[in-house]
């Protein structure tokens, strides 16, 4: 039997449909927004600022829990002691010189951001990963460092998420930056290839490099090395007071370039830590008036004292993340209850105590409801990030055209 033909007209039609698409059509269409189905079946990477938003988004759509990336302003000790502990990790932006700067193996494009946030999730005990992410690391446990990083970058779930922050512009420029590597590589042989390759990565910018504590040690974890590298023991001091000066030579490094930094730290989530801080204060207050309910002249005190919260209200302790059953459950900090065991707790102490736990409840309080504000900035900036406005601006520079405005303003540029 004959197999069907496919009709020679259609095929000329097609052909014939295709040459017949006007430059202005074509440029039209690349400045369309992407669809969820383009961003889904691209197989690059965008390049992915320096942003604690975009990779508090990344966390959570990844499925991550009670984490939160945080912006250092400085890198001494104050600064990094002030984070919501526990500090899970470091990530160090800096802006990519080849001089200083020697690759061990290839690395996939753009992908050195989201590479240096999974180095240290992965990396830290105790963590909700998630089920899928949780499902990618011990799929991925046993495997070599190299091997580990061609299943991050060949990872749809994970690739997805990174580029739920793209625009199509975003797209173009990556796909022809690869396009021009490939080109050039195919060009070059042996070291001036290489050197083809480290001008490409310096025309990117910049890299992401990780730091975390892992095994009693303390690590630097880079996309561009083929092995971690050990910082030394942790023993019994602070992790962050070791790679601290890693990162301070690497700045010093650059320093006559005058190029720039960017530190963001991998830290629990600051409203975990509220909610705990509450509950413990609550439970506290509750434990006093129990201890006091007979002494009528600490009663007579706090009677015309203003309660922090209702704790039989649920929808108050809603607010703040918090049931009745966490006041229950929570722990009574330990000076009070040895104030307690010394029989030292009279009235004067007892309100004392009953004042500290009431202003550290109320300031937990605050900062839950300043955080709250900080995740709908966060949202708000990376609805920012995905508006793609190539089509409004397209439309509003070919109105400029047609009008011959534009042609105007080019001609005073000049």
């Amino acid at each position: 039997m004959e197999r069907p033909r496919r009709n020679p007209k259609r095929k000329a039609q097609e052909t014939a449909d295709a040459s017949d698409v006007s430059p202005r059509h074509l440029l039209e269409k690349s400045c369309r927004p992407l669809t969820s189905q383009e961003i889904e079946e691209w197989e690059g990477w965008i390049e992915l600022e320096s942003e604690p938003a975009f990779f508090n988004i990344i966390l959570r759509d990844l499925g991550v829990k009670d984490v939160k990336t945080q912006e250092l302003f400085t890198i001494d000790q104050a600064s990094l002691d002030a984070l919501s502990k526990p500090v899970f990790g470091l990530i160090f932006l800096f802006q990519y010189e080849p001089a200083h700067e020697e690759e061990d193996q290839p690395t996939t494009n753009n992908a050195c951001a989201t590479v240096a946030l999974l180095n240290i999730i992965m990396n830290s005990d105790n963590l909700n990963l998630g089920e899928r992410l949780q499902s990618f690391k011990e799929s991925t446990e046993g495997l070599c460092t190299a091997l580990r990083g061609h299943s991050i970058s060949s990872n749809k779930y994970i690739r997805k998420v990174h580029n739920s922050l793209t625009r199509r512009m975003d797209q173009l420029n990556a796909d022809l930056c690869l396009e021009n590597d490939v080109e050039t590589a195919s060009k070059i042989e042996g070291k001036q290839k290489r050197k083809s390759k480290k001008g490409a990565l310096e025309e990117y910018g910049y890299h992401f490099v990780a730091y975390v504590p892992s095994g009693g040690c303390a690590w630097e974890l880079d996309g561009l090395k083929s092995n971690p590298l050990n910082l030394g023991p942790l023993a019994s001091q602070d992790w962050t007071t070791i790679v601290r000066p890693q990162i301070e030579a690497r700045m010093l490094q650059y320093e006559d370039s005058q190029l720039s930094f960017n530190l963001l730290a991998v830290c629990h989530d600051p409203l975990v830590q509220h909610s705990q801080v509450i509950a413990s204060m609550l439970a506290a207050l509750s434990y006093i008036r129990s201890q006091m309910k007979d002494c009528e002249a600490f009663n007579e005190l706090v009677s015309g004292e203003e309660p922090v919260l209702d704790t039989n209200n649920q929808t108050q302790l809603a607010e703040f993340n918090l049931t009745y059953s966490d006041i229950q459950n929570a722990e009574v900090p330990h000076r009070l209850r040895v104030a307690v065991s010394r029989s030292s707790l009279d009235v004067t102490n007892a309100y004392q105590f009953y004042q500290q736990f009431c202003k550290a409840a109320r300031t937990a309080m605050g900062g839950f409801r300043a955080e709250l504000i900080a995740r709908v900035e966060d949202e708000r900036r990376v609805e920012g990030r995905r508006r793609d406005y190539g089509s409004a601006l397209h439309c509003w520079v070919q109105k400029l055209a047609d009008k011959g405005v534009l042609e105007d303003i080019i001609k005073m540029s000049l």
